[in-house]
């Protein structure tokens, strides 16, 4: 045999082993046809061998540097799943959603309800909607996320105890007594229904979470809705954490919440419709987030930073976040947004909340407001560099602030003639730019905000 046919064969024997332990180091999840007793190692069913059934027995079982393919059966997957283990730089896990969903709602057991009076019954429900459970203005749910199903429709949500006493079939949030109350109509019994809210459970309801000192995973094509806690969170001394193509939406919860001393890149993910922040980051953690989009998120606001976070948005869009300001910094700590879009649902609202940090915006286009920012503190800093401001009414009145190669009118009202190009809810949405100034968003970014997933 010579030389070159030894190395030949050599090489197909290495590749072949390669493919072998990396098949092995795959973990399959279906959610139809797998089982938790299954070892996981192959997709389909052949005796004791097969997918595993829950995310989380993935999770418990896959190696360092292994694989999780999570298969896309068009049927939901149980939240409040963690992940136990990492990988290193060079290999890192991977989970691999394939456009597969975590729901976090879960039946109620009929036996859970307590009678109140006159077929009105109520059960616990307090969940991780901060800002909302410590508003004194709501003691009513807000209705975004829809949070009450009945036999997989919505639930009738009620403002008011009348309301609900006139309205059977409706769901009333007593949040004074951290219940949900439920009118049973004539006739019926919880035996005959199938009732479905956010449950609580492993990792506090999250949808999916990453905590200890795990390092080097990616997380990619996956999305966890109406979670009772966020949809996607890291905690501890994580680092060199991905999430990559996530959709994070009608969770009570964050869409996307990074706490501790936290490294996360987050990136070509969405966040809409959760009944907190899109994204909440908190302690000292740094964050990056590149071409996402924070909109339509219903009590707090698009992006929020505290403490001593850094933070950093690339080709992003914040828009249209209910009831107060886009951005809220508080704490000490720092938001750099560069090629940004932020859009304001409201005139009378600033675009942006400074606490005792810093807010930089470079080459961004701001959007309808009362200013760029409000603050109660003079100790903070707020730049614009080579943005575009469209009706905003002022910079800021109560902020310290540096404005450079910037396009106004009069440096406060703002020119409004490139309002005209902007047309935020159309399914041809398109962003003004005028002399160079102003965000020129990547077309995926753009695609994303049009999809409304």
């Amino acid at each position: 045999m010579n030389i070159y046919k030894a190395k030949a064969i050599l090489f197909v024997l290495t590749f072949l082993s390669f493919s072998a332990l990396s098949k092995e180091g795959t973990l399959y999840v279906n959610n139809l046809i797998g089982n938790d007793k299954f070892n996981g190692l192959s997709q389909s069913v052949n005796g004791d061998t097969g997918p595993l059934k829950s995310i989380q027995k993935a999770l418990d079982l896959v190696k360092s540097s292994g694989r999780i393919e999570i298969i896309n059966t068009g049927t939901p997957y149980l939240a409040g799943n963690k992940v136990k283990t990492g990988g290193t730089y060079d290999a890192p896990l991977i989970i691999e959603g394939n456009g597969s969903e975590i729901n976090g709602l879960g039946i109620i057991n009929p036996k859970e309800w307590k009678l109140i009076d006159n077929r009105i019954y109520s059960r616990s429900f307090w969940p991780m909607s901060n800002s909302l459970k410590s508003n004194k203005n709501y003691d009513y749910w807000i209705g975004i996320p829809t949070v009450w199903w009945i036999n997989g429709k919505p639930g009738i949500n009620c403002k008011t105890k009348t309301e609900l006493e006139n309205t059977p079939e409706g769901f009333w949030w007593n949040k004074a007594e951290k219940t949900v109350w439920f009118h049973l109509p004539e006739n019926k019994t919880f035996e005959s229904m199938e009732i479905k809210m956010p449950q609580s459970g492993i990792s506090a309801g999250t949808g999916l979470n990453i905590g200890g000192t795990i390092k080097n995973v990616i997380i990619q094509n996956l999305r966890s809705r109406y979670s009772f806690n966020d949809g996607f969170s890291a905690h501890g001394e994580v680092e060199n954490i991905t999430f990559r193509n996530c959709i994070s939406t009608d969770n009570c919860g964050q869409g996307f919440s990074m706490h501790g001393n936290t490294k996360v890149l987050i990136e070509d993910s969405y966040a809409a419709r959760n009944a907190s922040s899109g994204t909440c980051d908190v302690n000292n953690c740094e964050v990056t987030y590149k071409r996402c989009v924070f909109r339509d998120n219903s009590f707090e606001t698009g992006i929020y930073t505290t403490e001593t976070v850094k933070a950093v948005y690339e080709d992003c869009i914040i828009s249209n976040n209910h009831p107060f300001e886009q951005i809220w910094q508080r704490g000490q700590s720092t938001m750099l947004l560069k090629n940004c879009i932020i859009t304001g649902f409201d005139q009378s609202k600033s675009l942006a909340m400074i606490d005792k940090g810093a807010i930089k915006f470079e080459n961004c286009t701001l959007i309808n407001g009362a200013s760029v920012g409000r603050s109660k503190n003079k100790d903070n800093t707020l730049t614009l560099n080579n943005c575009l401001l469209i009706n905003l009414n002022a910079i800021s009145p109560t902020t310290h602030y540096t404005i450079s190669n910037s396009e106004t009118d009069n440096k406060i009202l703002v020119n409004s003639d490139g309002l005209k190009q902007v047309q935020l809810n159309s399914r041809k949405t398109t962003f003004p730019t005028i002399k160079n100034k102003g965000a020129k968003l990547p077309l995926s970014v753009l695609k994303m905000y049009e999809m409304n997933y």
